[in-house]
């Protein structure tokens, strides 16, 4: 029984890939080759994007009698850095008066432009805040209640990265009494005086 190989061969290339994306299995015709095996390709044709470099890496499929073929696969640029966030506890425990600020020049990585989403993690992960989007101004949530929210950042190529910020709860406003008993029944000389108070005005 002979095998009929038709030539040439092709490889599909499977698009612009996230360095931190999960491992792509590439194809190729006609069935029965080997590929090159590098740091970042296996030789079943296994390419894993972390183990590659930014840009354009090269990969080639050979089979005989049809020769070599090589294409290069694009890796998206280097992984998104959120860079800096600054989180402000509410103003008293249990208000929506807490603040996140994202310095949106810090943010790196990836291929521009960028879009930006907002979730608390307590309602997430549809929620739906004035942040979210693709300007390009000061990031942040304003007025938040305490919890965990995270901000996911996407890029051209829809590479993303997330960052997890906690918002904690300001202090709860306390007082101290001193009772004074009334002095005989029936009469007014009952007080109760502030002793102590602590939180915010």
């Amino acid at each position: 029984t002979s095998i009929t190989v038709v030539c040439p061969i092709a490889i599909t290339n499977p698009g612009v890939l996230c360095p931190s994306g999960a491992p792509v299995q590439l194809t190729a015709t006609p069935a029965g080759g080997t590929w090159t095996v590098t740091p970042y390709l296996t030789s079943t044709g296994l390419f894993t994007p972390s183990l590659a470099s930014p840009g354009l890496n090269s990969v080639t499929y050979t089979v005989a009698p049809c020769g070599s073929a090589s294409i290069d696969i694009t890796v998206d640029g280097p992984t998104i850095d959120i860079g800096l966030i600054t989180p402000s506890q509410t103003s008293c425990g249990g208000d929506s008066s807490g603040n996140i600020v994202v310095d949106p020049f810090a943010i790196s990585g990836g291929t521009s432009p960028y879009t930006y989403d907002w979730d608390a993690q307590a309602t997430g992960p549809n929620d739906v805040y004035p942040d979210d989007g693709n300007n390009f101004s000061p990031h942040g949530l304003v007025n938040v209640p305490a919890g965990f929210y995270d901000f996911h950042v996407t890029d051209a190529n829809g590479c993303t990265a997330v960052a997890t910020v906690e918002v904690q709860d300001g202090p709860p406003v306390t007082a101290t009494f001193q009772i004074d008993p009334i002095e005989c029944f029936g009469q007014s000389s009952g007080g109760i005086d502030i002793v102590s108070t602590s939180g915010p005005p």
